[in-house]
């Protein structure tokens, strides 16, 4: 059995989440070709799960591929290719809850798409994908699939019309779990893998590292390793590293606490591997709709607090929760902060990590780490969502044979 697998270009996440199941389904006998550009293919490689990386280019080689069915993390093109080839689709969703369209645009889709199925008319249809906007392009990858993998957030379905058009299956958490080992913990963290995404221009990566240099100036005690696929040099006391996603794993065994922005990929694969978490301020908007869906999850925002010590923008003062009602841009709003412009809320924010540090120096890891693993654990009903996800797939090509 052999499934053509690809994941957005989009920070480490949706290829974080490839990864998890493609070893999952390599375990059950399955092999994978991987289809896709950019961090996500370079992570696909390094990973040595793929018989095959290819380009979303390579018109010649897929017009000659022979593969059982298409698996695309939140990669709608990859969805498109197999649907055009009359295969199972098999799509999962990490954020599902966040996307936003309306019942207007989810009946055009509906419309529109069953005319290509199995109509090699690729180019059509990855024209009219890209007609469509980013977020309603997610839905119409569902729509093409046989079975649609949802991982569970705050809600794991959306109530809105054409949601009874899709074959929905909300799984538990997905993360790669094999890697997981139980070793002596040393040293600090700071991850800002997640830095490469649509967001990520290279402006916005600098505003957002000089406001974690401002942050951490002066706080960090002891050895201290930072990862990010585009930061080069830092003027924190660091190693810096950029890890594959295996070695990021293994950090996530050995580190007393790690430091990162509220990725989601983050907050699962800390809490799955035991590793205290504190949370940096939110790179983009994405995240303070993850944080607004973590406090959904655990039943309020003193909540989350009491779990996830964080330096969050967003409620850390009337005036910061005014910046994401309006179309000040983030970057502006991190480059004011380094800047000057509002010394008491970079004050604060350098108080609540300073906090958190201290609570892990003196030894409050393993409990913070323990308390925020049990809760994610009730909360989305395990971490073993990659397991999930392959049996799943296995048993509808199985029972189509």
């Amino acid at each position: 059995m052999r499934l053509l697998a690809g994941a957005e270009d989009y920070g480490l996440g949706p290829c974080a989440k490839l990864l998890a199941i493609a070893g999952a389904l390599a375990g059950l006998g399955v092999e994978l070709d991987f289809l896709g550009k950019g961090i996500a293919a370079e992570l696909a490689r390094r990973s040595q799960l793929f018989g095959r990386v290819l380009p979303l280019a390579s018109a010649s080689v897929l017009a000659a591929l022979e593969v059982d069915g298409v698996l695309a993390v939140m990669e709608p093109s990859v969805a498109a290719w197999g649907f055009d080839r009359g295969l199972p689709v098999f799509t999962v969703d990490s954020l599902y809850p966040n996307w936003r369209w309306t019942a207007e645009q989810q009946s055009e889709v509906l419309r529109v798409l069953p005319d290509f199925r199995g109509a090699r008319k690729l180019d059509r249809l990855l024209g009219q994908l890209a007609a469509w906007p980013r977020h309603l392009r997610f839905f119409a990858a569902h729509a093409m699939a046989d079975l649609c993998l949802v991982q569970r957030w705050d809600r794991a379905e959306r109530g809105d019309p054409g949601e009874a058009q899709l074959r929905l299956r909300p799984v538990p958490a997905i993360v790669e779990l094999g890697r997981l080992r139980e070793q002596p913990r040393e040293g600090l963290l700071i991850s800002l893998s997640g830095m490469v995404n649509l967001h990520g221009s290279a402006r916005r990566r600098a505003a957002y590292q000089d406001l974690i240099e401002a942050l951490l100036a002066g706080l960090l005690q002891g050895p201290a390793t930072l990862t990010s696929a585009k930061m080069l040099r830092s003027r924190l006391p660091v190693q810096v590293r950029s890890f594959a996603h295996a070695e990021m794993l293994a950090q996530l065994n050995a580190v007393a606490c790690v430091l990162a922005p509220p990725g989601l990929t983050s907050l699962l694969e800390c809490a799955a591997y035991g590793a205290p978490l504190l949370l940096l301020p939110e790179q983009h908007r994405g995240h303070v709709r993850n944080m607004d869906g973590l406090a959904g999850l655990l039943g309020g925002q003193d909540r989350r607090a009491e779990l996830f010590p964080e330096a969050l923008l967003a409620p850390c003062s009337a005036r910061t929760r005014g910046w994401f009602g309006r179309r000040l841009a983030l970057e502006d709003v991190q480059r004011g902060l380094v800047r000057g412009r509002w010394p008491d809320v970079l004050r604060g924010l350098r108080g609540r990590l300073k906090q958190g540090l201290m609570g892990i120096a003196e030894g409050g890891g393993p409990a913070l780490a323990a308390a925020q693993r049990r809760a994610l654990e009730a909360a989305l009903g395990g971490f073993n969502g990659a397991e999930v996800c392959a049996q799943a797939i296995i048993a509808h090509l199985r029972g189509q044979r």
